[in-house]
């Protein structure tokens, strides 16, 4: 067991920390824990704590806390880091900072397993990525694979008030798959250009009195919500 704590780092979604000692003091703490331990001063650099060394925990921002629940995470140098949900309640320039973290991260050759909510942060983070539905893994592949499984590349979404049955949508020239939530409808696609003049067609024949409409790329939330049913966090 003793093994397997000096290759692994596990940083948690939410951790308690000794908020009445500084940065640098907890680092030197967590270090004593260990047979060996990186050089601080340079952890404390690459997380971006150099300005909050001699401050007490309890001062720092959510962000500031996340990067050094990280790097406590790292301070034995781990070959495998696991990230809970390292993002979640931070704001975006937050966010994008601790993605730069773990990039670096991947660049060092550790291996990082991260959890996450966020299917673009899956999507920019992770090599591979499996999806969890109550418990169970659904699907394990690249994101570009699982996006693929669509079998459509393009998805056209507008409101209609009283739709009719996926069924009559499924009969439009270049759709795909369909997806009706009370009044939004999601059209998935791998010809837009086809898929969109049938809608406009459709529309205009039957005095279909769509708005908000807009088409995008599909991305790996379609995946998720086409495999479970639902969308994020919802129960």
């Amino acid at each position: 067991m003793n093994k397997v704590k000096e290759v692994i780092g596990v940083q948690l979604q939410s951790t308690s920390l000794f908020e009445l000692l500084k940065v640098e003091e907890i680092l030197h703490l967590y270090a004593s824990f260990y047979p060996s331990h990186v050089d601080i001063e340079r952890l404390i650099e690459e997380m971006l704590l150099t300005e909050k060394r001699k401050d007490r925990i309890k001062g720092l921002s959510g962000g500031q806390k996340q990067r050094l629940s990280i790097a406590l995470a790292l301070i034995h140098d781990p070959d495998i880091v696991f990230l809970d949900e390292p993002t979640t309640g931070l704001d975006p320039q937050a966010r994008r900072t601790l993605w730069d973290i773990i990039l670096r991260l991947k660049e060092q050759g550790k291996t990082v397993l991260l959890s996450t909510h966020y299917m673009d942060e899956a999507h920019v983070l992770c090599d591979r990525i499996g999806i969890m539905d109550q418990g169970d893994l659904i699907a394990l592949d690249t994101p570009a694979n699982l996006v693929k499984t669509l079998q459509s590349t393009s998805t056209i979404e507008f409101h209609l008030n009283n739709p009719p049955e996926k069924e009559w949508f499924m009969k439009m020239n270049g759709v795909e798959e369909v997806s009706i939530k009370d009044t939004f409808i999601q059209l998935y696609t791998d010809d837009l250009k086809l898929a969109l003049t049938s809608l406009i067609g459709v529309s205009e024949e039957h005095n279909l009195n769509i708005s908000d409409l807009q088409t995008r790329q599909s991305t790996l939330e379609d995946v998720f919500i086409h495999m479970t049913g639902r969308r994020l966090r919802e129960s």
